[in-house]
């Protein structure tokens, strides 16, 4: 217990400290663990923590003050320590390559990164104390989700796709990972969900769409199919074109054997010729042949394709395409006997 008379005046790192707590002190009779900075005799400052309280004299005036005082520089540089440690963790929570938001166990926002402001165009404030499903386009099928995690009735942890609304009305989709926040008893207070920018994934899988979509007419509209050989493992890939100008189901037997058995057997050999020198890396597969459906039909087909090889310079596949070209043979064809006949 320290008397803190005049002479400790000194001992202060400032006036404006010392009155400020004097003030307090006149104010309410006593301080309890008030901080304040104290002058050490080497001249170095100590942070402290004061209670002080005013002794009054029979007659109800001031009479002095008294009080301890503690030393708590070790306190405060743990403080300075958590302190540093909450600044970082908040760095790396707002500047994380995904955006991130905490709902507490209503299913409001009460936290939300800069990566996911930046992504949605809104304030921080126009967003804390909201609901998560105010700002998606599928907003009841996200409060239902949110219902279900917080009551536990669903798994945490699936990843989902949603599609936010940003401020300026443009649409945003993201994949959504949530996990639930539980007490030290185990129950549920909350979720944090991460969310993943997923706009040009998904422009880039609607591109795609529309080109196959494209590819498939133009396919069709020629009569063209496109195929693919395995070397090694024997298998073929046709794509459903294929299917359709040879007639066949794809209960087809997908080897190389399984299609040399549609090829017309007069024309067999020359198929085969191709095949080999293309393999052999000779020349680009090219061949015109006859191919017999299962009901007798004989179509003229155009194969065109090339052959891939690995580092050693051994084949590994070949891929090519395969148009009916029946049409084509008909007309050569008839301009041929038209020819002959007007000899």
């Amino acid at each position: 217990m320290i008397l803190l008379e005049s002479p400790l005046n000194d001992f202060y790192s400032g006036v404006r400290e010392r009155q400020a707590l004097l003030s307090v002190l006149k104010e309410r009779g006593s301080v309890a663990d008030a901080e304040v900075t104290l002058k050490n005799r080497d001249g170095s400052f100590i942070p402290c923590s004061i209670s002080a309280k005013i002794q009054f004299d029979a007659q109800g005036s001031p009479k002095t003050i008294i009080g301890s005082m503690r030393d708590i520089t070790e306190r405060k540089k743990a403080e300075e320590i958590q302190l540093e440690s909450t600044r970082r963790f908040r760095q790396l929570f707002d500047e994380a390559p995904v955006g991130y938001y905490e709902l507490d166990d209503q299913g409001r926002i009460i936290q939300v990164n800069l990566t996911e402001l930046e992504m949605l165009g809104f304030r921080r404030d126009e967003m804390l104390k909201h609901y998560p499903w105010e700002f998606f386009v599928e907003s009841e099928t996200s409060r239902n989700a949110v219902r279900a995690l917080l009551d536990g009735s669903v798994s945490e942890g699936d990843t989902t796709e949603r599609t936010f609304r940003r401020k300026d009305g443009t649409l945003l989709s993201v994949l959504i990972t949530n996990r639930t926040l539980r007490s030290e008893d185990g129950k549920i207070v909350g979720v944090r969900s991460a969310l993943q920018n997923i706009t040009n994934r998904k422009c880039a899988e609607q591109a795609l769409q529309s080109s196959e979509e494209r590819l498939k007419l133009a396919l069709a509209a020629t009569l063209t199919g496109v195929w693919e050989w395995n070397v090694r493992t024997n298998e073929v890939f046709w794509s459903d074109e294929c299917y359709e100008i040879v007639g066949m189901g794809r209960a087809t037997e997908n080897t190389l054997e399984g299609f040399l058995k549609l090829v017309h057997p007069d024309d067999l050999d020359r198929f085969s010729v191709a095949v080999q020198r293309s393999l052999a890396g000779k020349e680009q597969f090219a061949v015109e042949y006859r191919t017999v459906r299962p009901n007798g039909e004989v179509l003229w087909m155009h194969d065109l394709g090339r052959a891939e090889y690995d580092a050693t310079g051994n084949p590994t596949r070949m891929i090519g395409t395969v148009q009916d070209i029946t049409a084509r043979k008909k007309a050569e064809e008839h301009i041929r006997r038209a020819k002959n006949n007007s000899v």
